[in-house]
């Protein structure tokens, strides 16, 4: 099934926590990068439609804000909670598809030739050393689950029945409701923010830590690996002494 922009916005609209994680604008750009990276993996036809989110952001610079912040942030500037935030992005992102704005050129078509699934890209070295790159704010966790979320969706309405990119990202998510119990079954995403009090450098090591714990085939309740190595140094320190 090929989804058009605004099907794919309005699916988000309707129900953004099952697609977003949460309700901040922040979290769209990673989510539609995931959703159309799954597309080019899967050697099909990008997003239809010309109203989508690169179109609305050339349209928003020249109508609204031309700050390097961009639109999400703007929209979080003028509200008072993520919720409200991401309504008002919905509120501007109406005007622009009842405008009259066409763009001046067409937008570049992406290579769809990626060699990496969202999987392999996780196992490089990419996300773990310019997370900035990758998700352009400070919600890196939440961002991460973001686009692996898209990433899904987009094999569900490519047809696509199993891959090892489901089976981990679904594996890895019941892996951390046995772990951390008191999470009442959270998003890994909001999970790893909440252990490392909203630092987002320590909450992607630490997801890093586990998600390679999980990878190795161990099982919930094991250390990882940064953990055993300060204990073995904590145990030596206090044998010296």
């Amino acid at each position: 099934m090929e989804i058009t922009w605004k099907d794919l916005l309005a699916r988000i609209q309707d129900d953004p926590l099952a697609h977003l994680g949460g309700l901040s604008p922040e979290l769209l750009y990673p989510y539609v990068n995931g959703y159309d990276h799954a597309l080019r993996i899967h050697s099909k036809n990008g997003i239809r439609g010309e109203q989508g989110l690169w179109d609305f952001n050339r349209w928003f610079m020249s109508h609204a804000y031309r700050g390097p912040q961009g639109w999400a942030s703007y929209c979080v500037l003028l509200t008072d909670t993520d919720e409200e935030a991401l309504d008002l992005f919905f509120e501007f992102y109406g005007l622009f598809i009842k405008s009259d704005w066409k763009k001046e050129d067409p937008t570049p078509t992406a290579d769809r030739d990626i060699a990496m699934s969202m999987l392999d890209l996780l196992k490089s070295d990419a996300v773990r050393t310019r997370p900035a790159m990758y998700f352009g704010n400070d919600l890196w966790l939440r961002s991460l689950w973001a686009m692996w979320n898209g990433y899904i969706w987009a094999e569900k309405d490519a047809s696509v029945e199993s891959s090892p990119d489901n089976e981990v990202f679904v594996g890895f998510q019941e892996w951390i409701n046995q772990r951390f119990e008191f999470t009442r079954g959270a998003n890994w995403g909001k999970v790893f923010d909440f252990l490392a009090l909203n630092h987002k450098e320590k909450a992607l090591e630490n997801f890093f830590d586990h998600f390679d714990l999980y990878l190795e085939g161990d099982p919930p309740d094991a250390r990882t690996s940064r953990f055993q190595t300060w204990l073995d140094e904590a145990l030596a320190n206090a044998l010296k002494e």
